[in-house]
């Protein structure tokens, strides 16, 4: 297979296409040649057309079996795993596993869906990509939960709750 059809599949469909109309027209053209190697000819087209087939007749998205559902994450889901990162430093695996034990309703077996919805949660609050960020600065100070949030507080936090009058919800 070449490689520009694996990178454009469309293209690719195009040509299988048109490749299986060449093979249905060479095919009424050699039905009168009964010599081993036409017959072997005859029987790739064959396959190859069946595979076209396939194809070209597969279910639907729509038809395939869905995923289970996932419940959205809470704020304060998103909070903690923002808050782990990037304040604490520590490791996605770190992370994964302070997760679970926090919440423990909500058992995460790997860590690619908290690192999405870390990314998603940077995203909202106007965290730079990490490619984009300042390197000189100290992560935990310039892109943080509790310097981009400062009135927000949970128990799970390692600091002082905020001073009176301070509400534990943002308001961005």
């Amino acid at each position: 297979m070449a490689i520009q059809s694996l990178l454009n599949p469309i293209d690719n469909d195009r040509q299988s296409r048109a490749g299986s109309e060449t093979v249905l027209a060479d095919d009424d053209r050699s039905r009168g040649s009964t010599s081993p190697e036409s017959q072997d000819d005859d029987r790739s087209r064959q396959r190859s057309y069946e595979e076209l087939h396939q194809r070209l007749s597969r279910p639907s998205p729509s038809n395939r079996e869905r995923r289970e559902f996932r419940p959205t994450y809470a704020k304060e889901e998103e909070y903690f795993i923002w808050y782990h990162r990037v304040d604490l430093g520590m490791d996605w695996s770190d992370v994964r596993q302070a997760y679970n034990a926090q919440f423990p309703h909500r058992q995460r077996k790997g860590f690619q869906g908290i690192q999405c919805k870390y990314y998603r949660c940077c995203e909202i609050y106007g965290v730079p990509r990490v490619r984009d960020r300042n390197r000189g600065a100290s992560p935990a100070e310039a892109y943080g939960v509790q310097s981009r949030l400062p009135g927000l507080w949970y128990p799970w936090m390692r600091c002082p709750p905020p001073p009176p009058g301070t509400t534990n919800h943002p308001t961005v």
